[in-house]
């Protein structure tokens, strides 16, 4: 598995390069949906209530609109709603992160505010002019007045780009962000089907299995003579059968492939880069 931190500001393009990414194979874990399912349960409702009172709800359910109006007319009204929320919704998103396999892309807008979470593998920050973003949200009310009060809180752009894994630049057209996006996406979707493969053999077939470009960083496990042993390497998961299929070729079988979470960075992106060779 290979998950994606995607953020950026208002009105940049996150959501539009979250619907690439689903394209391109990606499953896609939206933050902001999340949050509509927490306002549907009783206890959050209660606290928005509780807090600013009765018009934040309308039979029965929460207003959003009222809830923005208060969460942005304080530094102390947004930092409570991030209390409330941050940590339910974090939670929440791992949950069904485990759920997954293969490459996850997780849409966080303030994920560089929130902290980055440890499932997180690398970050995407999608990154656009106050004007550009300012004339994409018209139909939202979201002048550059508007933008600029919602984000006055926020952490600068400068320091999000710093912090991110990948800067995408959006200040041209849709196909130019498609365009910036499409390595990016082959890559994560490689990283995704990366795996450990394991079996009992003779020294030799590592050899072989490097020369067909099936594995990559093999690691013989001693045994015996040292002719032998458990050999480890890393993998794709879409040529298992090839494989497979060679281990039999040479006698050997018990042939396993794992998927790995959490491997260091380095080392993935290192495996992907003998693979390719």
């Amino acid at each position: 598995m290979w998950v994606i931190g995607l953020t950026g500001d208002i009105g940049a393009g996150k959501s539009t390069a979250a619907r690439f990414f689903s394209s391109c194979g990606a499953s896609v874990i939206d933050a902001d949906a999340v949050v509509r399912d927490l306002w549907r349960l009783p206890e959050m409702i209660e606290a928005a209530r509780d807090r600013w009172g009765q018009a934040v709800v309308a039979d029965g359910r929460i207003v959003p609109a009222e809830v923005a109006r208060w969460a942005f007319s304080a530094e102390e009204e947004y930092r409570w709603l991030s209390g409330l929320l941050h940590r339910p919704v974090m939670i929440e998103m791992e949950r069904r992160l485990a759920a997954l396999s293969g490459w996850v892309v997780a849409e966080i807008p303030l994920l560089f505010e929130v902290g980055r979470p440890h499932w997180i593998d690398e970050t995407v920050y999608v990154a656009a002019s106050a004007e550009k973003r300012a004339s994409r949200n018209c139909s939202r009310g979201l002048d550059g007045p508007s933008l600029k009060n919602r984000e006055r809180w926020l952490l600068e752009g400068e320091k999000k780009r710093l912090m991110a894994d990948f800067v995408v630049s959006n200040d041209g057209e849709r196909g130019d962000l498609t365009t910036a996006l499409e390595g990016l996406a082959r890559d994560f979707a490689d990283l995704g089907d990366l795996g450990r493969y394991g079996l009992f053999c003779h020294r030799a077939l590592a050899t072989v299995l490097v020369e067909q470009g099936l594995a990559a960083f093999p690691v013989l496990g001693p045994c015996g003579s040292g002719e032998e042993g458990e050999l480890r390497f890393w993998g794709f998961g879409r040529l298992f059968r090839d494989v497979e299929s060679l281990c039999r070729s040479q006698g050997v079988g018990r042939l396993h492939f794992s998927e790995v979470r959490r491997i260091a960075g380095s080392m993935a992106r290192g495996a992907l880069k003998e693979l390719a060779r």
